[in-house]
């Protein structure tokens, strides 16, 4: 039984999740159970995409429930705000270590990064758009497809796309110390980046 479906291709970007959880699991443990899942959830979201091009250009069967399109819709969404929530908690814990003159290099970027997240989750969940950009709109109702996968127009010609998100999660991982579970996953990570079948994602 699987819930997620997950392409192969993906198995390195796992990986990359799975080192950002426990990285981040030097701030807090519960960090490894929740970006773990949201991780897992991205490579789903990931391995759709081709898919969902194909059955919203045509590709669909006669009869086909167009359910699709709104699970994907769904689950973008929940990933959003739940990645949105991942970063206000770190961000959280990273303003109280520098409080106690443990600042983080990563501090400043954690900010930002939930910044741009908010611009999303704010219309997605309370249908408010962020306060300090008011030509942001209020609801989203138009998600549209670009080179980069599928993403929510959030003002006038301004659009955010998940996948660049999910990327910008995981270059803002790089910015934090491994762990030494954090170092397996990495050495596993090298190894299937050598090998003659392994996808960067």
């Amino acid at each position: 039984m699987h819930i997620l479906t997950i392409s192969p291709e993906y198995a390195a970007r796992q990986l990359r999740w799975l080192i950002g959880a426990y990285k981040l699991a030097a701030h807090h443990g519960g960090f490894v159970y929740s970006i773990t899942g949201i991780g897992r959830l991205d490579c789903a979201l990931r391995s759709a995409d081709g898919p969902l091009n194909s059955f919203v250009n045509g590709g669909c069967k006669v009869g086909e429930p167009a359910d699709v399109i709104n699970d994907y819709l769904c689950l973008s969404g929940l990933w959003t705000m739940g990645m949105y929530e991942a970063l206000r908690t770190l961000n959280q814990k990273l303003t109280k270590e520098a409080e106690l003159d443990k600042a983080h290099p990563a501090t400043v970027d954690v900010n930002l990064l939930k910044k741009k997240f908010a611009r999303v989750r704010m219309p997605l969940a309370k249908f408010e758009s962020k306060e300090s950009i008011p030509t942001d709109y209020h609801y989203l109702s138009q998600f549209v497809n670009g080179t980069n996968g599928w993403g929510w127009v959030i003002a006038d010609k301004t659009v955010i796309y998940r996948n660049d998100l999910a990327d910008e999660v995981l270059e803002l991982f790089d910015k934090f110390e491994n762990t030494e579970i954090s170092l397996l996953f990495q050495k596993q990570l090298a190894k299937q980046l050598v090998g003659p079948e392994s996808h960067t994602a």
